[in-house]
């Protein structure tokens, strides 16, 4: 296989995936409290 190839698959795919991104958009939900996230990056920086 050409070493090109796997980039214009993935290519062709980011493409095809923006083209029909939004033709069922759904809103994202979050699952954590900003206060959750922001302990979680401090114990990470931490570590």
């Amino acid at each position: 296989m050409d070493r090109t190839a796997p980039l214009l698959l993935l290519n062709a795919d980011i493409c095809a995936w923006i083209a029909t991104g939004n033709d069922d958009p759904r809103p994202y939900v979050w699952t954590k409290t900003a206060d959750q996230i922001l302990e979680s990056i401090a114990a990470t920086a931490l570590a």
